[in-house]
């Protein structure tokens, strides 16, 4: 009850200073009444009792400052100046004050998208068995070779029959997608990130679902394997959800599996991966958009510079094959420098923002 009552009397306080201060005033001078009455009847004069009073009592700015300190909530109050303070500054600089603001909040996302680029891409391990001996392969255009980008599907056949380092290949296109559990028409529907996947990338990770399957080069139903964060949001973490229908834009799917928790395919992000057999793959041989990423797996013993000697070898025939492919190279990185080259994209937009803004 004491703690309560305590916290009443600053609780007052903040609401009324004046009012408390003036009772701290009058409780002063109760004391050095009291104390001179004492001294009166020991036989002090009226003045020097009063004067011996005022000096044990001792300077009254200094006794009132401390009796404040214990009735206020003095960091709640420092607080509210400051509040006061920056909405004067705000109301006679306001040009000035939003400049601030601004740089101040991208100063902090920019921090904030620099720790999360290390502790993702070095703090946190890959959660892959053999991550060392996972490579991302990509297309670089003719005399840029800094660019690194996707290939379409008549490349990514032509590498995966050519080559000869890689155990396994796959490759991973990422999308954004409606999706809503049920196939009820009116059923409520979320925007997600998906993966659409060939059948062999999951080979190249070596991760096992916690639950079901991944997919099969001989499915003949559109497979749904979910992240185990979409599972405990879309549908409660319930143990029961294999088998249950998903309404996405492509159509009608099935959850036959669950990833485990930490799984990601090159951005932490997605919420699905869904099957993209070769035969759907071929249909888009010669397509000039680029949005399939490689990975290959590759065997003890061979490093990233025998495979790139070897994607080197291919990078002729290749551009014959396939005109959108020529002129230009391949390159290859592993999975954790290619994962630190995707982070690093929202802090360069970032980066951008600030440049622009300044």
């Amino acid at each position: 009850m004491g703690a309560w009552r305590t916290l009443l009397y600053r609780l007052r306080y903040i609401r009324r200073p004046r009012r408390v201060d003036r009772q701290l005033s009058a409780e002063a001078q109760f004391h050095i009444a009291s104390r001179a009455a004492e001294l009166e009847l020991q036989g002090y004069g009226r003045a020097d009792a009063r004067a011996r009073a005022v000096h044990e009592f001792g300077p009254r700015a200094r006794v009132m400052e401390d009796s404040r300190a214990a009735w206020q909530l003095r960091w709640f109050e420092d607080v509210i100046a400051d509040l006061r303070y920056a909405g004067l500054a705000f109301r006679r600089r306001p040009a000035f004050a939003l400049t601030a603001i601004g740089c101040l909040g991208l100063g902090i996302g920019a921090n904030a998208l620099i720790f999360s680029l290390v502790n993702e891409a070095f703090l946190r391990p890959l959660p892959y068995p053999n991550v060392e001996r996972i490579a991302v392969v990509r297309f670089t255009p003719p005399n840029q070779p800094d660019q690194k980008l996707g290939t379409n599907s008549g490349g990514y056949f032509f590498v995966r029959e050519h080559n000869r380092v890689f155990e396994k290949m796959g490759v991973l296109r990422i999308t954004g997608m409606g999706a809503a559990v049920g196939d009820a028409p009116d059923a409520q529907r979320q925007w997600l990130q998906a993966g659409w996947a060939s059948p062999g990338l999951t080979d190249v990770f070596g991760v096992s679902p916690i639950m079901g399957r991944w997919f099969h080069a001989d499915d003949r139903e559109r497979g749904i394997v979910i992240s185990h964060g979409l599972w405990q949001r879309l549908f409660g973490g319930r143990a029961v959800v294999l088998g249950q229908t998903m309404g996405v834009h492509a159509g009608l799917g099935t959850v036959i599996g669950l990833a485990p928790p930490g799984y990601r395919t090159l951005t932490s992000d997605l919420d699905l991966w869904m099957s993209q057999p070769d035969t759907d793959l071929a249909r888009a041989l010669r397509s000039p958009n680029r949005v399939f990423t490689m990975f290959g797996g590759l065997p003890p013993g061979v490093s990233l510079h025998q495979a790139q000697a070897d994607l080197r070898s291919i990078e002729s025939p290749l551009g014959a094959e396939y005109s959108s492919h020529r002129g230009g190279g391949l390159t290859i990185d592993s999975l954790r420098e290619a994962y630190v080259g995707y982070l690093r994209q929202p802090v360069l937009v970032l980066q951008g923002a600030v440049f622009l803004l300044l």
